[in-house]
This record gives C-alpha cells, sequence and structure tokens, in this order.
C-alpha cells in the first residue's frame, strides 16, 4: 500500500523534514516480516487506521512527493545539526535496499509500549518513535559521523 499522507493523524513534518508526530516507525528487512509485525499488533487490538505497511519504494515516492524547495533546505540543516533527518535518512537507506516500514500511531507512552511489545519479536532492523520533544531510537539506530 503507498503511503498516503492522510494516514497520519498528526503532522508528519516539522519544519519541512519527516517527522510523524506520535508514531513508530520500524524498518524489517522483508515486506513479510513487517505484515507479520502488522499482524501482531492487530492481534493486540490495535485499529486498521492506527497501522500502515509499505514497501521501501513507496516510502521513497512518499518522502519524494512530500518534500518540497523549503523541506529539501531544512532537510539539510537537519543533517548538519545532526537531529531528525538523521533518522529518515537511515530509514530512506534500508527502503533503498527494498526494506519495509511499519507505521503505527502511538498517541501515548502506554500505545507506545504496547506497539513495541507488539512488533519487537520480528527484530526490526531499526525503530523510532517520535514524540514532542525528540525522536527515540527503540532498535537498531544510525550513525551521526
Amino acid at each position: 500500500m503507498s503511503v498516503p499522507a492522510s494516514f497520519f493523524k498528526e503532522s508528519h513534518t516539522s519544519l519541512g523534514v519527516f517527522y510523524p508526530m506520535h508514531y513508530m516507525v520500524a524498518v524489517f528487512d522483508t515486506l513479510v516480516a513487517a505484515h507479520r509485525a502488522e499482524q501482531n499488533l492487530r492481534n493486540a487490538n490495535f485499529r486498521d487506521s492506527d497501522v500502515l505497511v509499505a514497501s521501501g519504494p513507496e516510502f521513497i515516492e512518499f518522502e519524494q512527493r512530500e518534500t518540497g524547495v523549503a523541506g529539501a533546505v531544512m532537510q539539510e540543516l537537519s543533517r548538519f545539526l545532526k537531529t531528525e533527518q538523521l533518522s529518515t535518512d537511515h530509514h530512506l537507506e534500508l527502503a533503498e535496499r527494498y526494506a519495509a516500514l511499519l507505521f503505527v500511531h502511538c498517541p501515548d507512552e502506554k500505545s507506545k509500549v504496547k506497539a513495541w511489545d507488539a512488533i519487537q519479536q520480528e527484530k526490526p532492523l531499526t525503530a523510532h518513535y517520535y514524540d514532542r520533544v525528540a525522536v527515540e531510537e527503540l532498535a537498531g539506530g544510525y550513525s551521526t559521523d
């Protein structure tokens, strides 16, 4: 399924940088693994409207579609300051290798913990949670060098 901007219940950008507020973004090495994690979330009573799986190429297309000139400038600034754009760059790098992404709306700490408990057994390559203050790294990681 393509990534529609309308999927995100809150803003999915901050100053032109991909920042899906109150979402967990997990990257899996295969689409099959991402769909298993999606099923785990459904078994944990997450609603269809709160969960989305996208292939790597679908995420790349979404990111290109959503980035304008101002967004590109802010992305470069974020890279220079080693902030939020680094996690998106890492997601894009993995997406180029045909990894799959899972997006889960987690509006509070309880739902974040519940979602993480449901998907971590599928061993995501990387996972991040975007809250009001920072991007929390749950699995994997990326270099800030």
